[in-house]
């Protein structure tokens, strides 16, 4: 199997994950969330603003991007902070999934892609709506943990 141009000394048995970033915000004990609509995947479940990092952007930069395309928010990049590492199988290929947290933004949620998203805004942690896409829902499921101080997560999912 050839990967392409970008593989490491000419390999092909080496893993060469697509790398996504997850844009976790709360405001105090709410986080944000939108409800995919018209879109090929998890159409009709909530998540956590998302995107694919483009070729040669950096990760936090791929974070503050794709809030602001989803919703209007600015976070600068250097406010994130890492909250999980995620390795995701899916039935087409592999995803290395970032999530990363921000508590301080600016602006106030817009749903500025309204043919992806049907819904937009900040649930209480407390009462979540339902379906959250699973892999997602698993990392929130986690905050309150990140919050008393604990590590960063890594987690894997799919592979069983």
């Amino acid at each position: 199997m050839n990967h392409g141009p970008f593989t490491p000394s000419g390999r092909t048995d080496v893993e060469l994950p697509l790398l996504a970033v997850y844009c976790v915000v709360l405001k105090g004990a709410r986080l944000l969330l939108l409800k995919r609509t018209g879109t090929k995947y998890a159409n009709g479940f909530w998540s956590v603003p998302a995107g694919h990092v483009d070729r040669g952007e950096p990760l936090l930069a791929a974070a503050s991007r794709e809030l602001e395309e989803e919703t209007g928010l600015i976070v600068a990049p250097k406010a994130w902070s890492l909250l999980a590492l995620m390795h995701r199988r899916t039935e087409e290929r592999t995803v290395i999934d970032v999530f990363v947290k921000a508590e301080m933004f600016t602006g106030e949620p817009t749903n500025r892609e309204p043919n992806k998203h049907g819904g937009l805004g900040f649930s209480s942690m407390a009462d979540l709506p339902s379906p959250i896409v699973p892999y997602v829902a698993r990392v929130v499921s986690l905050i309150e943990y990140h919050r008393d101080g604990r590590s960063p997560y890594v987690l894997e999912y799919g592979w069983e």
